[in-house]
C-alpha cells in the first residue's frame, strides 16, 4: 500500500480536529487550490447552465417565487437558494464564481483534512479533472453536494459512532444538491447505519431519529425534483437495446479516464471516440473496470455493496431518465474516490496481510494499489490540466462575449429578441434583461423548461421575421436580434449582420442583427415580398403580404399575391381560394385577380367553374394569351377537344408561331384519334422550334 498511509489513528485535539501536521497539510494544499482556481476561473467564460441558475436566482423576490420558477429543473433548492442569498448583496454574477470556487477549496480542505490517504494521492485527487475543473471552475450545484459528501465520510471515519446527528443534518443537505447524491447518499447512509450498529449497537431511538431527518431530507428532495406533467425532461427511456447499454455503460471508463480529445472543442469529449466503434470499446473497457474494482474492495463486503449499489443506481438512472453529460457522469468516480476514501480508512489491517501475502489474487490487489490507482490519479490530472489550459485559451462559450458587446454598444437598451432558447438565455441572465423567447413566446431571462422550448417547437423564419415585426411595430424601434444558427437574411433590406461570434469550445456561437424599424408602407411590403417571392422565399413572401394587407385591409394586390403562394408554393387550394376571393372583392375587374381566380380553381380539379373566369378574363382582355390555354386546358381535362381546338386556333390568329398551341393542338387531335392533323401540327411545332431556335 502507499507508504504515506497513516497505519497509526491520529490523536485528537478535541471536537472534529485531528493533528496538528495534517491541520497544516489542509491548510497549505486548499489555499494553494484557491489561488490556483481564483486565477483560472477568470479565464472561464459563464455558459447557459451557469446563468440559467442566477437567472432563476435574480428572477425570484421571495422563498416562494424561488420555489415556483425550479420546479421545471430537476434539481433540489439548495444551489439555487445560496445563489437567491447572494444575490442580495450583489447582482455582479462573477460573485457566483467567487461562492463556487469557495465551496470547491472547502471540498479540498475536507478531504485533505479528514483523507485516511497519503499527501501525494490527497493532491493528486483534489488537482484531478472533477475536483479542479468540473465541480469547481464551472458554476453548478455539484460542488456542494461533494463538499457535503466527504464531510460526511470524514466526520464518519475519525469519530465511529459519534456525531450521528450532525452526519443526519449534513446527508439532508446533501440530498438537497441534486438527484446524483440521494444515489450514492442512500446506500452510504446505509453503509454508517449497518457499520454502527454493527459495531456499537445503537438505541433504537438514535437510529429512528436519524432515520427520520435523513428519510425526510430524501422525501423532500425527491419531491422538489419531480417535474410537472409537461416538462420537457418528463421522458422515460425503457427500450432495451445492446447499443444503448454499452453506451452508458461506457460512461464508465470515461468517467475514471476522462482524458478528452485533443482539439478546441474537448469538453465532454474522449480521447477514444476516435476509434471506430468505441462505445462497444469503453464499454468492454468498464466492464474491465468493474473486475478490477470488485478485486480491490473484495475483502470489505459493505464498500463493495456500496459501490455497486451506488454505481448500478447511476447507471440506470442513466438509462432510463437522463443520459447527460461528463459532469453527471463523473459522480461513478466521485463514488469511486468515496469508497476508496472508506477502504482505507477501515481496512489497514487487511492491507498490510495483503502486502505480505503471497497470494496471487491479493498481489493482484496490491498492484492494484499502488499502481492502478496511482494511473488514474494522473490521468485525471493530466486531464485537468489540459481543460484548464484549453478554457484558458478558447473561449468556452460567448455569452460573455455578446452580453459585452451589446453594452459596450449600448444595444442593450434595445428590445431583444433570441432564438436558439437555452443558449441564449445565458446573454439575458449576464446582462440582468429580459430578452423575448421566439418559441415559447415570453419575456424572460430564463427558459422555462417544459414543452414550449428548444427543439419542442419546430424553427420558422416566418414566425421568426412575424416575431420581430411583433416587437418592432407596438415600440417603434429598432430590434437587435440574437440567433444560435446560421441565417442569410436575403432581400430582407432592414436586416443588419452587427458581429457573428464564434469558435466557442461548447459552440454556443451567435450571429447578432439589428433589424431596422420600418414605419409600415403596404405598397413596399408588398413589393418586398415579390421580390422574396421571385427568389423562392415562399414563407418570408407570405409574411410580408400579410402585413401589406394588415395596414392596408382592402389591398387587393397582397391578397392575389398571397394566394398566389397558397396556389404555387404550398398547394393550398382552400386558403388561397379565400385570399382570392378577398383579392375579387376590392378589385372585381383586375385581370389577373381573375385569372388566378381561375387558376386556383382549376388546381383544385373544378375545371368547370375554372372555364368561367378563364372566359371572363378573355371578355376582360381578348389579348389575354395566357387564358387561351388555360380555356383550353379546360376542356382537354373535360374531355371536349373540339372546343379546345377551337381556342387554340383562336390563339393563333393573334400568336400564329405560338410553339406551344401548335403542340397542344397535335395533343387534342392524338386525343380525337386523327393522326393526320396530330402529325401536321406536330410537325408544325418544330418547324416553329427550329425556327426559334435559329432566331436566337
Amino acid at each position: 500500500m502507499d507508504t504515506e498511509k497513516h497505519t497509526q489513528p491520529e490523536p485528537h485535539q478535541g471536537g472534529f480536529l485531528p493533528n496538528r501536521k495534517r491541520l497544516g497539510e489542509a491548510l497549505v494544499i486548499s489555499l494553494l487550490f484557491f489561488v490556483v482556481e481564483f486565477i483560472l476561473v477568470h479565464f472561464h467564460e459563464l455558459w447557459g447552465d451557469e446563468v440559467h441558475s442566477w437567472a432563476i436566482a435574480g428572477s425570484s423576490h421571495s422563498l416562494g417565487d424561488l420555489i415556483n420558477n425550479t420546479r421545471y429543473e430537476g434539481h433540489p433548492l439548495l444551489w439555487y437558494l445560496l445563489l437567491f442569498l447572494l444575490e442580495k448583496f450583489t447582482h455582479n454574477i462573477f460573485y457566483m464564481q467567487v461562492l463556487h470556487i469557495c465551496i470547491a477549496t472547502s471540498t479540498v480542505f475536507v478531504f485533505c483534512f479528514f483523507s485516511p490517504l497519503g499527501l501525494l494521492k490527497n493532491v493528486l485527487f483534489c488537482f484531478g479533472y472533477f475536483f479542479a475543473y468540473e465541480y469547481s471552475i464551472i458554476s453548478r450545484n455539484y460542488a456542494i453536494e461533494v463538499v457535503l459528501l466527504f464531510l460526511c465520510a470524514g466526520i464518519y471515519s475519525k469519530h465511529h459512532g459519534k456525531h450521528l446527528w450532525v452526519l443526519s443534518i449534513l446527508f439532508f443537505l446533501l440530498f438537497q444538491t441534486n438527484f446524483y447524491a440521494v444515489i450514492i447518499g442512500v446506500p452510504f447512509y446505509c453503509y454508517i447505519i449497518w457499520n454502527l450498529y454493527k459495531v456499537h449497537s445503537l438505541r433504537f431511538k438514535t437510529i429512528f431519529i436519524s432515520g427520520l431527518i435523513v428519510l425526510s431530507g430524501t422525501l423532500i428532495s425527491v419531491f422538489s425534483m419531480k417535474p410537472p406533467t409537461n416538462s420537457g425532461f418528463a421522458i422515460w427511456n425503457t427500450e432495451l437495446t445492446l447499443y444503448n447499454c454499452a453506451h452508458v455503460l461506457s460512461t464508465l471508463f470515461n468517467s475514471y479516464f476522462p482524458l478528452p480529445r485533443l482539439n478546441s472543442h474537448f469538453w465532454c469529449t474522449n480521447i477514444l471516440n476516435i476509434l471506430p466503434q468505441h462505445i462497444f470499446i469503453q464499454a468492454s473497457l468498464s466492464i474491465v473496470l468493474l473486475v478490477f474494482m470488485t478485486i480491490l474492495f473484495k475483502r470489505d463486503k459493505k464498500i463493495l455493496f456500496l459501490f455497486f449499489a451506488g454505481t448500478i443506481g447511476i447507471l440506470v438512472f442513466t438509462y432510463i431518465k437522463y443520459f447527460g453529460n461528463i459532469r453527471h457522469h463523473g459522480h461513478l468516480f466521485l463514488l469511486f474516490v468515496l469508497c476508496y476514501w472508506l477502504y482505507s480508512s477501515e481496512n489497514e489491517a487487511s492491507i498490510a496481510i495483503t502486502e505480505s501475502s503471497r497470494a496471487l489474487l491479493d498481489k493482484f490487489n496490491l498492484w492494484l494499489n499502488k499502481y492502478f490507482i496511482m494511473t488514474i490519479l494522473l490521468v485525471q490530472l493530466a486531464a485537468a490540466c489540459y481543460a484548464n489550459a484549453g478554457d484558458v485559451v478558447y473561449v468556452f462559450s460567448n455569452d460573455m462575449a455578446v452580453a459585452t458587446y451589446l453594452k459596450e454598444n449600448s444595444l442593450d437598451k434595445l428590445p431583444i429578441l433570441g432564438d436558439g432558447d437555452y443558449s441564449v438565455s445565458g446573454i439575458a441572465g449576464i446582462m440582468n434583461k429580459d430578452i423575448y423567447f421566439m418559441r415559447p413566446k415570453y419575456w424572460g431571462r430564463y427558459i422555462t423548461m417544459d414543452s414550449t422550448w428548444g427543439h419542442f417547437i419546430t424553427f420558422s423564419v416566418d414566425g421568426l421575421m412575424n416575431a420581430v415585426d411583433s416587437i418592432s411595430e407596438p415600440k417603434k424601434s429598432d430590434v437587435i436580434v440574437i440567433l444560435s444558427y446560421p441565417f442569410n437574411p436575403r432581400g430582407l433590406p432592414n436586416w443588419t449582420l452587427l458581429k457573428a461570434f464564434d469558435s466557442s469550445i461548447i459552440s454556443e456561437d451567435y450571429l447578432v442583427f439589428r433589424v431596422h424599424y420600418l414605419p409600415p408602407n403596404p405598397i413596399k411590403l408588398n413589393a418586398n415580398g415579390e421580390l422574396l417571392l421571385s427568389k423562392g422565399y415562399v414563407k418570408e413572401a407570405m409574411s410580408l403580404f400579410r402585413k401589406a394587407i394588415y395596414y392596408k385591409p382592402d389591398y387587393s394586390e397582397a391578397y392575389m399575391n398571397l394566394a398566389d403562394c397558397y396556389n404555387n408554393g404550398v398547394n393550398n387550394f382552400k386558403e388561397a381560394s379565400v385570399y382570392i376571393d378577398s383579392a375579387i372583392k376590392y378589385a372585381p375587374d383586375n385581370i389577373n385577380i381573375v385569372f388566378d381566380k381561375g387558376a386556383i380553381l382549376f388546381n383544385s380539379g373544378d375545371h368547370k367553374n375554372a372555364l368561367t373566369f378563364f372566359k371572363e378574363t378573355l371578355t376582360l382582355n381578348p389579348q389575354f394569351l395566357s387564358a387561351y390555354f388555360s380555356v383550353a386546358r379546360c376542356y382537354i381535362a373535360m374531355q371536349d377537344n373540339n372546343d379546345a381546338i377551337s381556342y387554340l386556333k383562336m390563339l393563333l390568329k393573334i400568336d400564329s408561331k405560338n410553339v406551344d398551341a401548335y403542340r397542344m393542338l397535335s395533343q387534342c387531335y392524338k386525343n380525337k384519334g386523327d393522326v393526320a392533323l396530330e402529325n401536321t401540327y406536330d410537325k408544325k411545332a418544330q418547324e416553329m422550334e427550329k425556327g426559334r431556335q435559329q432566331g436566337m
